[in-house]
């Protein structure tokens, strides 16, 4: 199962024991039971799972919506505590920091008398969220930079497609260095994958298949699907294999 994290935030958990964390702008597959473990506590704060076929982009506006709304919820539970202390003539509980952290954020004021109230205008308020979700952008952006970096190190690769040696000439000068147009980032192989549908041949051969054939059938066409089937084929197949084979690691490399 696909989990992505489209949110300005970093998640952390620990799921057996195991700490771990999905970073802002970051997808994963894992297994079937450690997604769900991890989505019935975080998707109140904009986490979620995509389905091959899914839209990214849609996926990614739905999360900024959900992590925009519990923080302003957190926010407003905050302050009505605070009205309720003052009601009593107790003394103002002072704010969480990540509370304090997203009120800024999402422009929004945290009652208390150990700060300033600014009233901000509605367009800065906009900035504001336009700035959480170009950082879920950028962060994305280096996720993939560096899973290519890595892919572009392994001894595997053929030299050829290695980065090759950066050279400058002796004088650097404006004309020497033109300055060329940004391109956009090319979607990464895990996002094309998402928008790609299992070969239906293979969906109908193993989906009723029992957990005895199912094994026996992943062992005996390992080689063709590590090498012949494509990412989208290769995950429904692993994604059975964790369903009905859960007491069973995944034999394969991928």
């Amino acid at each position: 199962m696909i989990i992505a994290n489209f949110t300005p935030d970093t998640i952390s958990y620990v799921h057996g024991g195991i700490p771990g964390e999905l970073k802002s702008g970051e997808m994963t597959d894992m297994p079937e039971k450690k997604a769900n473990f991890i989505l019935n506590k975080y998707d109140q704060r904009g986490l979620c799972t995509l389905q091959f076929g899914d839209d990214p982009e849609a996926c990614k506006k739905k999360a900024m919506e959900v992590y925009r709304e519990f923080w302003t919820r957190q926010i407003i539970n905050h302050n009505q505590a605070n009205e309720a202390r003052q009601a009593r003539n107790l003394e103002y509980s002072k704010p969480e920091k990540d509370v304090l952290k997203h009120a800024n954020e999402l422009g929004l004021k945290v009652l208390g008398p150990w700060q300033v109230n600014i009233n901000e205008s509605v367009e800065l308020t906009n900035i504001k969220n336009e700035n959480a979700e170009l950082r879920v952008q950028v962060n994305q952006m280096s996720s993939q930079l560096a899973q290519l970096i890595k892919a572009l190190e392994d001894k595997n690769v053929p030299e050829i497609l290695k980065t090759p040696a950066q050279k400058f000439p002796a004088k650097m000068t404006v004309e020497s260095a033109p300055i060329e147009p940004v391109k956009e980032a090319e979607p990464s192989k895990m996002e094309k994958a998402i928008k790609e549908k299992p070969d239906s041949k293979i969906q109908d051969e193993i989906k009723n298949l029992s957990k005895k054939k199912l094994v026996a059938w992943v062992m005996d066409n390992a080689g063709v699907i590590m090498n012949d089937f494509d990412f989208a084929t290769q995950a429904f197949i692993k994604d059975t294999w964790n369903s009905k084979c859960e007491s069973v690691d995944w034999p394969l490399p991928m």
